[in-house]
């Protein structure tokens, strides 16, 4: 049973109130029992959406089952590893609260698995913002996760599915230079860049001069002009291989994965984007109609405001160890550093 937390507030108190939204749901999948004895701890990221619902109004969810049922959800992941420990970072967390959570890892493409969420042989699945607004319309041009967020609703709300709150986590692309290099021309953001552009190479993939935030971008929203490229192949240790170009000054400026764990290992400065010129890549966790409750909202929206993609890193950089362990280990020991578990 779900308690309502109370809240305190300057001249205010606010309980929030309990939704009894259990729905049982025949299910195949993979159980995870890691959790089963831990208690999850909702952090102040949730408690203050909680405190939100309170404001708002409570009221009976309308898919709400009956009393004393569990609930039963199944949390699908897209094959890769990264998306894997994200799917048991969730579902660790229902679970803590007393869903029946099952897997389906490799649920395959967007086209298979948006056909699975419909009919439910999945629930939820961890998302990418800008992905998974482009599978959709592919030439929104938008590039911010406020935009994003407030588009998606035309195109899933007549597939009864909806996204949860965005993660500050992002696993878009960056810019990177070496630190001191940013230190010596005073680089804090890609504008920077305009100043010494004519004597620095990018390094990255192929296509990358022809990318929204290659040549066009640059030149057009930055007035960073007259740079030379090195061309990088797209391949698993890519990342790894232009922050090497950078060590060796073969090349100034990479353009690599915000989640590679490389950036950590290096002491690499990432250059700031505030004109949004690079597609946001948020995290954001997409459900169907069937399995939303603001009960469930509340729990996986607390723990998307705790991941960051300083976490992200830090879960590739476990995950390029050979030994490394599984994605539900990670992921339960994710939750119980962030004080999401007892």
């Amino acid at each position: 049973m779900y308690h309502p937390p109370l809240f305190l507030f300057p001249g205010r108190i606010f309980w929030v109130c309990a939704v009894d939204d259990h729905q049982p749901l025949a299910r195949h999948g993979r159980m995870n029992h890691m959790s089963r004895q831990s208690r999850l701890r909702i952090g102040a990221g949730a408690l203050a959406l909680l405190a939100a619902l309170a404001l708002s109004g409570c009221g009976s969810d309308e898919n709400a089952a009956p009393a004393g049922k569990v609930v039963s959800i199944t949390i699908g992941s897209q094959g890769a590893i990264e998306n894997e420990i994200l799917a048991q970072v969730y579902g660790q967390a229902l679970e803590a609260e007393g869903y029946a959570v099952s897997y389906n890892e490799g649920v395959g493409n967007r086209k298979a698995y948006i056909a699975g969420l419909q009919t439910g042989i999945v629930d939820l699945v961890p998302e990418y913002s800008s992905s998974l607004l482009g599978f959709f319309d592919s030439r929104s041009g938008l590039t911010t996760v406020e935009a994003m967020e407030t588009a998606m609703p035309a195109f899933l709300k007549p597939l009864d599915l909806r996204v949860l709150s965005p993660s500050p986590a992002q696993v878009s692309y960056a810019f990177v230079v070496r630190k001191d290099f940013a230190r010596e021309h005073n680089l804090v953001n890609i504008g920077d860049l305009a100043d010494v552009a004519a004597g620095i190479t990018f390094g990255g993939a192929p296509d990358f001069p022809d990318r929204s935030y290659g040549v066009s971008g640059l030149s057009r929203i930055y007035g960073v002009n007259d740079w030379k490229f090195l061309s990088y192949k797209s391949t698993s240790d890519a990342d790894r291989e232009l922050i090497d170009g950078l060590l060796a000054d073969d090349i100034q400026v990479a353009a690599i994965h915000t989640s590679a764990p490389a950036i950590l290992d290096a002491g690499l400065v990432v250059l700031g984007d505030p004109q949004s010129m690079i597609a946001a890549q948020n995290v954001i966790p997409i459900v169907n109609k069937a399995s939303y409750t603001k009960r469930l909202k509340a729990i996986v929206d607390g723990v998307s405001l705790g991941l960051t993609t300083q976490d992200l890193r830090g879960f590739n950089k476990l995950l390029a160890d050979e030994d490394h362990a599984s994605a539900e280990v990670l992921a339960h020991n994710w939750l119980k550093t962030k004080g999401y578990l007892d």
